[in-house]
């Protein structure tokens, strides 16, 4: 998230800014409950900064320490995003970067050519030539073949659990009765880091769940440097000190 963010930076999370829910835990403890939602104030929005569980860490429950991320929404659900040459278009409409983005125009990769681990497997994308792809919204109704079932594994194992599909030749199971569509049960959401040349984002990680998004990131309270020559107070960041995000 580098400018918007450097290491050493300490942040308050509004965890209320879009829901209020039960506890994940017991208090002093490591035991974890299962939540739920008792209000909801709004939806998260374009150009929010979140932090969120990872996604692939929802697929273990038992995990003790789950890795936390801080990332901007670029696209909501039903959006289409795609990028052309680290321009970000979405609903085919060109974005205009947050002033604090880091883009490195002048080096760009070419389109056809694939990165390593990028999300969704099979495609010649590149996190410079990305997409189209929709964001997954509540109610979508996706027509399931054997074609595509590798693109929405995930989704669905994130919404049914996981080994809750199979496949027995060209016939798709989920709890072992054969589908053909499948209807989404959760809004998700398209993050991207402001360091758009070095972040491990959706275009690695794919669609951030609502229910993974732990609050709004509001503002900077404390920042040191991280140089071990320096003692406090020398080593704190004032000019960082209460910056909103």
């Amino acid at each position: 998230m580098k400018n918007s963010l450097t290491e050493g930076d300490f942040v308050i999370v509004n965890k209320a800014s879009y829901k209020l829910s039960t506890p994940a835990f017991i208090p002093f403890t490591k035991v974890k409950l299962s939540q739920s939602e008792l209000l909801s104030f709004s939806k998260p929005s374009n150009g929010d900064i979140i932090v969120f569980q990872h996604p692939e860490d929802l697929l273990n429950p038992d995990l003790e320490y789950p890795d936390h991320l801080i990332k901007r929404i670029v696209a909501l659900p039903g959006d289409t995003v795609k990028i052309i040459n680290k321009e970000l278009l979405i609903n085919d409409r060109k974005t205009r970067p947050p002033k604090e983005a880091l883009i490195d125009m002048l080096n760009i990769k070419k389109a056809g050519i694939a990165d390593e681990k990028i999300y969704l497997d099979g495609r010649k994308w590149n996190t410079d030539n990305y997409g189209p792809v929709r964001v997954p919204a509540k109610g979508d109704t996706i027509h399931i073949n054997p074609k595509n079932i590798d693109d929405w594994q995930f989704i669905i194992s994130l919404e049914q659990g996981v080994g809750s599909l199979s496949e027995e030749g060209t016939v798709i199971n989920l709890r072992k009765v054969p589908i053909r569509e499948y209807v989404v049960t959760k809004d998700y959401y398209f993050v991207l880091g402001d360091n758009r040349d070095d972040s491990i984002d959706s275009r690695f990680f794919g669609f951030v769940p609502e229910d993974a998004i732990i609050g709004k990131a509001k503002f900077i309270y404390w920042s040191l440097r991280n140089d071990s020559t320096l003692s406090f107070p020398g080593n704190i960041r004032f000019d960082r000190m209460f910056k909103s995000l």
